[in-house]
């Protein structure tokens, strides 16, 4: 970073933001937290969440004496950079209130009664262990996964066992794909955006 050895261990959730940065030799150290996440997109919305690394960036350039016009013109060009992305359609399914159902693509009945129960979570893929069960049910013609506080459908789609939940949040598409729901102890996999999978075990 500037010439300087540096590193970083940054790490995000779904409720706030987290950047640092090290440079040993100065034994220095800049954190930055947010109590918000921002959801990250293309072309000015993706200028809106970097701007939050790059104010981490900018104040280890102060602490380690670069010219305060060399950093403004560095975030300035940055900016620039970003913001001359061309913008990207807005998604139907968020904006405009498409449907993520199907025509003609449907649940099995057997398939939604298999999967009845309560799960338990296992693991993430990021590490980090999570402590919400995942209840799911039927109500009338339609299979529910309630997560927490949220509970909406799941919706069929072309793949099998695999569902889209109807959750309408921080315009990410939210995966569920089951694994032998025909077993004693089926299995969930909730996918949140791309980056993180939970996988849940029914235990009841």
């Amino acid at each position: 970073m500037f010439g300087h050895r540096y590193f970083e261990q940054s790490g995000d959730s779904l409720g706030f933001q987290f950047v640092n940065g090290f440079v040993r030799s100065h034994g220095l150290g800049v954190v930055v937290t947010a109590n918000a996440m921002h959801a990250i997109a293309m072309g000015k919305s993706l200028t809106a969440g970097a701007r939050f690394v790059w104010i981490r960036t900018y104040l280890l350039g102060l602490y380690l004496d670069v010219p305060i016009e060399t950093l403004n013109d560095e975030f300035d060009d940055a900016i620039a950079a970003f913001d001359s992305l061309p913008s990207q359609p807005c998604d139907a399914h968020y904006f405009d209130g498409k449907p993520w159902d199907i025509p003609g693509v449907v649940i099995p009945d057997t398939t939604k009664h298999a999967l009845i129960g309560t799960y338990e979570p296992m693991a993430s893929t990021s590490g980090t262990p999570f402590a919400m069960q995942m209840v799911v049910t039927v109500d009338g013609d339609d299979l529910m996964l309630q997560f927490g506080a949220y509970k909406r459908r799941l919706i069929a789609t072309t793949r099998p066992l695999t569902y889209v939940w109807a959750l309408e949040w921080n315009v990410m598409t939210w995966g569920v794909m089951a694994a032998k729901p025909e077993s004693e102890h089926p299995r969930l996999w909730l996918t949140i955006g791309q980056a993180q999978a939970i996988e849940f075990v029914r235990t009841k």
